[in-house]
């Protein structure tokens, strides 16, 4: 079974798959059966290429930091075009800690 196939049986299951960085997210979770699960796993570099949006250069927008060049911008502001990636990535921004930040 490939990545796709793989994902596509368990989107059918009414399963949210998401790609958050490198981790792949199941919600919920409880509903992959155990085996499919294992096969995921197996698969996981397939389905992370197919979870990962591409955009006229073929290369995602930098998620996890600041955009550092005018074409990770343009990759950026591509992405957040899509309301639904919009929504998805102000979700991480708004909940994202700066790891130097320290509370007391």
């Amino acid at each position: 079974m490939t990545g796709l196939e793989i994902l596509d049986r368990i989107r059918d299951l009414g399963v949210e798959v998401e790609l958050i960085g490198d981790w792949v997210q199941v919600t919920p979770l409880a509903k992959v059966p155990s085996d499919l699960m294992a096969e995921a796993k197996a698969h996981k570099a397939e389905i992370v290429r197919e979870l990962t949006p591409t955009y006229s250069d073929g290369q995602p927008p930098p998620l996890d930091r600041p955009p550092a060049t005018e074409q990770e911008l343009r990759r950026l502001m591509d992405h957040t075009a899509d309301s639904e990636n919009f929504a998805k990535w102000l979700e991480r921004a708004m909940n994202h800690t700066d790891p130097s930040e320290s509370f007391i």
